[in-house]
């Protein structure tokens, strides 16, 4: 009997050791409910939209998030991709056999080329098997079965801001032992998490109107050059613009998708000529915001179309016989060009470019 004893003692103590030394990322003892149909996952914006934060506005915006169930959740916290899925890339299926609920964590930029890879396989303009919307900065999506999920957030947008979002994965359920400090090995069915936004600037168009209602043929054709500047927050536009004018009447120039939205715009003519005079002010400013045109609940600018914002200015002929001209040169931007990044053309009428 005490040999017994003795030889249990070891196999227990032998037990424990294997135990201790067992890889760090199995937890769970009780195994994950496979067959559970009731989990949700409740979204939200995180810490993201405090006063004064780039994204505060988004509170004020509904935001649409479609789900796709990608893999089915095993019950040691393994994944297995579904059969919509398995175009995936070989290296991120591997990626994905790698995986545990437990580790996603430990893995994030995984997760994320992961995340990317789905997104890819999925048609486009197609919804998600659940559907949420975002308002006031939350929203929920209950009795969904156990599994691995992609999270897609549409883009949205406000006057003066276009906000996007990066897909992401999310397992349900999740584990709770790398979520806070207690380091509490459960599994957590009711999974909540927050949303990742980007913010650019939205940009409008500009019309500038010149009418010239007097003409002297004799002097040949007449310049007017204009000069635009911009400010909005750290964005500063300066540009110039000429219209060259053979015979009275009325043109214009329009800067296309250039000012941001919300931005200060004044718009300065800045030659005249030498025998035209300004019959209204040299100096215009905009002060209402520049919104892109929106079409159809879709986010896109009609090129066709006549800007919202306008300025108009207006000459006529002094009588005075000084011929004169002009030119505007532009500076572009272009790395990798021969000659060097910085291209110059000259321009006699910037309405030509349009």
């Amino acid at each position: 009997m005490r040999k017994m004893r003795r030889k249990s003692a070891l196999i227990f103590a032998a037990l424990l050791l294997m135990l201790a030394a067992a890889p760090g990322n199995v937890y769970g003892s009780l195994g994950i409910e496979t067959e559970k149909a009731d989990c949700s996952i409740a979204f939200d914006l995180g810490n993201l939209t405090g006063e004064g934060s780039d994204f505060a506005g988004l509170t004020a915006l509904e935001i649409p998030v479609d789900l796709y169930k990608v893999a089915d959740v095993k019950m040691d916290g393994s994944y297995v991709p579904g059969s919509s899925y398995s175009g995936l890339a070989e290296d991120l299926k591997a990626a994905l056999d790698a995986a545990n609920v437990q580790d996603q964590e430990r893995k994030a930029e995984e997760w994320l080329n992961l995340a990317e890879g789905f997104r890819e396989l999925i048609p486009e303009n197609t919804f998600g098997e659940y559907q949420t919307t975002l308002t006031e900065g939350a929203g929920q999506i209950d009795d969904l079965p156990v599994g691995l999920y992609l999270v897609c957030a549409r883009k949205v947008w406000s006057e003066e801001f276009i906000y996007t979002f990066s897909p992401y994965l999310i397992s349900v359920p999740d584990n709770g032992y790398y979520k806070d400090d207690t380091r509490e090995d459960a599994w957590i069915y009711h999974v909540e998490v927050s949303l990742k936004p980007e913010r650019e600037n939205r940009f409008g168009d500009l019309e500038i109107v010149k009418t010239l209602d007097s003409y002297n043929e004799s002097l040949g054709s007449a310049t007017f050059i204009f000069q635009i500047d911009a400010h909005k927050d750290e964005f500063t536009y300066s540009d110039v613009v000429s219209l060259v004018f053979d015979g009275p009447g009325t043109r214009s120039v329009i800067l296309r998708q250039k000012l941001p939205a919300g931005a200060s715009v004044t718009v300065r003519e800045v030659y005249s000529g030498p025998s035209y005079s300004a019959g209204s002010g040299e100096i215009q400013n905009i002060e209402s915001a520049l919104a892109a045109t929106i079409l159809s609940d879709k986010l896109e600018v009609n090129m066709e179309e006549k800007p919202k914002n306008q300025v108009s200015f207006t000459n006529h002929y002094d009588n005075r016989l000084n011929g004169g001209t002009s030119v505007v040169n532009h500076f572009t931007y272009m790395e990798g060009t021969q000659g060097g990044p910085w291209v110059w053309t000259q321009q006699g009428d910037s309405s030509e470019g349009e």
